[in-house]
C-alpha cells in the first residue's frame, strides 16, 4: 500500500525518486510516519512497498552487511544475490514461526518431516510451506560498474529488470504513476532535461495519490553516479504548480468531434 517512483537521467547520471509516507494497517492509516527508502552499500538505494512491513529491516540490514566486504564490488548481480539470501532468510523464518511444530527447522522438516509425522501431515504442512509469502516489494536502482541499473524485486525471489525502459514504480499506486510516465509524449524520458525529469516523477507520484493506501506526504530524492545522495527540498512548490496546472479542459474540436459522433445514421429506406 504505496508508491515508490524511479527515474533515470542520461544528463545528470542520477535517478531521480519518489516516495510516499503513508503506513496503513487492516482498518486504519496515518500519513507522514515512514521514510520508504533506504541506501544500501555506496552505489545503491531500494525503496519498499509492503503489506507486512515486518521484513522490511531484516531484508535491508541483510543486504547492507552483504555488500560490506571490501572483496564486494556493488555489481548488479551482487545486489540482485544480497536480496535473493535476504528474502530467502525471512521466508524460512515466517515459515518456521507460523507453519511447522516448535523447535523445528525448514531443513530438519524436508530430511526427516515424511518420517516423522507421517505422510498425511507431510503433505499437508508441505502445501502450507508452498503458500507462504514475504509480502514486501523492492525497487532498487545504481550503478553497477558505472552503468545504471532500475529493478524490482519480490516474493518468491524474482528480480525484473527496467534498465531500457529507464523508469518505474511499485506499489499500490503503480498503475496511475507508470500510466502518467508512459502516456508522455515524445522523447523518452531518460533523454529530457533534470529538471522535467525531476517534474515528471514527482507528477506521477501525485497521480498515484488516487490509489488506496498511498498518502499525501512526499519525500523525493536523487542518487547520482558517484554515490552522493540527496534530499529535493522543493516538492511543496512543485506539488502547487502541478495542481494549478492539472485540469484537462477539451481541446480545441473537441465538442464538434463528439457532435459528430453523435449523430445517429440515416434510417431512410428501411
Amino acid at each position: 500500500m504505496t508508491v515508490c517512483v524511479a527515474a533515470y537521467s542520461q544528463s545528470k547520471k542520477a535517478f531521480v525518486c519518489a516516495v510516499d509516507e503513508m503506513i496503513s494497517a487492516t482498518d486504519i492509516s496515518a500519513d507522514s510516519l515512514a521514510i520508504k527508502f533506504s541506501g544500501i552499500g555506496s552505489n545503491w538505494v531500494c525503496m519498499f512497498s509492503a503489506a507486512d512491513l515486518s521484513p522490511v529491516r531484516p531484508i535491508i540490514a541483510s543486504v547492507r552487511q552483504a555488500m560490506n566486504p571490501a572483496h564486494v564490488q556493488e555489481t548488479v548481480t551482487e545486489v540482485i544475490a544480497a536480496f535473493k539470501a535476504a528474502f530467502e532468510a525471512e521466508k524460512r523464518k515466517k515459515i518456521e514461526a507460523t507453519v511447522l511444530p516448535p523447535g523445528i527447522t525448514l531443513e530438519e522438516f524436508y530430511r526427516v518431516g515424511l518420517r516423522q509425522f507421517g505422510p498425511d501431515i507431510f503433505a499437508r504442512t508441505y502445501n502450507l510451506i508452498e503458500t507462504v509469502e514475504v509480502e514486501v516489494s523492492f525497487l532498487v536502482c545504481g550503478f553497477s560498474e558505472g552503468r545504471p541499473c532500475l529493478f524490482t524485486f519480490s516474493d518468491p525471489g524474482i528480480e525484473k529488470n527496467y534498465d531500457l525502459v529507464g523508469f518505474w514504480a511499485i506499489g499500490s499506486g503503480t498503475n496511475s504513476a507508470i500510466g502518467s510516465l508512459f502516456n508522455l509524449k515524445g522523447v523518452a524520458l531518460q533523454h529530457r532535461a533534470i529538471e522535467e525529469i525531476v517534474y515528471r516523477v514527482c507528477e506521477a507520484k501525485f497521480y498515484a495519490e488516487s490509489a488506496l493506501g498511498v498518502g499525501k506526504a512526499t519525500s523525493a530524492f536523487m542518487l547520482e553516479s558517484s554515490g552522493e545522495r540527496y534530499m529535493l527540498e522543493a516538492v511543496p512548490p512543485i506539488r502547487t504548480i502541478w495542481e494549478n496546472n492539472s485540469s484537462r479542459p477539451l481541446p480545441a474540436g473537441a465538442v464538434e468531434a463528439v457532435r459528430q459522433s453523435l449523430k445517429r445514421p440515416s434510417t431512410q429506406g428501411s
